[in-house]
């Protein structure tokens, strides 16, 4: 099994920043680096970068006298495409009331009239949702509960190193079970879900432990408390280095949140990628 401690960390690192910046900034990305797992961690935080919108910011976790995580953070005030569309939208109305007053008395209309700042139509990035999982109902799935974390895994939760035509890409959905007050530290613990996946070499299980994770985070539009959608896929391995990514998604089929992942695994010899 995967190991399963480094989104906990990710959500106590992310839980420092956000507490430094305050409620006007929400995470964009996250890159943690890590070297062991610890059960208690001092965190030293500094400011590399900010501007009017964004501020970067670089943390330590320090174990006894040693660095067991290291963790670069991006964070902004404009990755909210809902927000972002409802300033599109006034922005449009402006204009249109502005080119209705302008032809009512005879004039031409011009956008320096306008006294607000113009607002281009917000970009979004989107992934396709799994087909596979479009029409499951979730009422009719078994639930698989590891710590906080609740599963809904309609595919299974093996990949199977010895077979030449397995499916690479999988998907299941998650939620947690008891959430805390603040869901970008919620979704930094369900990174880890990632961990579910054991891979199998015949009767024997084999273990990886996770070097990286990256977190992008596109759209705060989400609630870890309702079950998410995960794509999973295992992207390559080649000597002993495991590399998945995986799209989460929110209730309306919305991409938030893409996870990369490098991990070591230990498997026989014998076994075909």
């Amino acid at each position: 099994m995967i190991d399963t401690v480094h989104g906990q960390l990710m959500g106590q690192a992310l839980a420092q920043m956000l507490d430094d910046v305050g409620p006007q900034l929400s995470p964009h990305s996250v890159h943690a680096v890590f070297s062991s797992p610890v059960s208690s961690v001092r965190w030293d935080s500094q400011t590399i970068s900010q501007g009017k919108n964004f501020i970067n910011k670089a943390i330590r976790g320090q174990s006894n006298g040693h660095t067991r995580c290291a963790i670069n953070c991006s964070l902004t005030s404009r990755n909210s495409y809902e927000n972002q569309l409802k300033q599109y939208d006034h922005y449009q109305e402006e204009v249109q009331k502005k080119r209705s007053e302008s032809e009512a008395n005879g004039l031409e209309f011009d956008d320096d009239d306008i006294d607000i700042k113009k607002v281009d139509f917000p970009f979004r990035f989107q992934v396709p949702f799994p087909e596979g999982v479009k029409n499951l109902k979730l009422s009719k799935l078994d639930s698989v509960v590891d710590g906080d974390m609740e599963f809904k895994l309609p595919q299974g939760r093996t990949l199977d190193f010895q077979s030449d035509n397995y499916d690479k890409t999988t998907s299941f959905f998650v939620r947690l079970v008891q959430p805390t007050t603040n869901k970008f530290v919620d979704l930094a613990q369900l990174s880890d879900g990632l961990g579910i996946f054991q891979f199998k070499t015949g009767t024997r299980q084999n273990r990886s432990v996770v070097h990286t994770r990256v977190l992008l985070v596109h759209d705060i539009d989400f609630d870890t408390s309702h079950f998410l959608t995960v794509q999973a896929r295992l992207v390559a391995y080649k000597h002993g280095q495991l590399l998945m990514e995986a799209e989460i998604f929110n209730l309306n089929g919305i991409q938030v949140a893409t996870i990369h992942q490098q991990s070591s695994v230990i498997v026989e010899s014998s076994v075909k990628l």
